[in-house]
């Protein structure tokens, strides 16, 4: 009965330990997606001129602005 107990106690920590990592991956997901529409509002008050500076164009800009979300992949 001890040993079934052990088990059991065992097997409950593994899937806990799971969703930890699966709820902290999600939560990883969501502050890059978030930080990533941050910099695009910045870059969208650059002019032209400093963009290609940087080498990257207006139409990067909005393709990257345009991208969907998707946090659950």
């Amino acid at each position: 009965m001890l040993l079934d107990t052990q088990t059991h106690n065992a097997q409950g920590m593994f899937w806990a330990g799971r969703l930890l990592f699966a709820v902290m991956h999600q939560a990883a997901r969501v502050r890059k997606t978030l930080a990533d529409r941050r910099s695009a509002r910045e870059l969208y008050k650059w002019s032209e001129h400093d963009l290609k500076d940087i080498g990257v164009s207006r139409a990067d800009v909005d393709r990257e602005a345009m991208k969907p979300v998707h946090f659950w992949e």
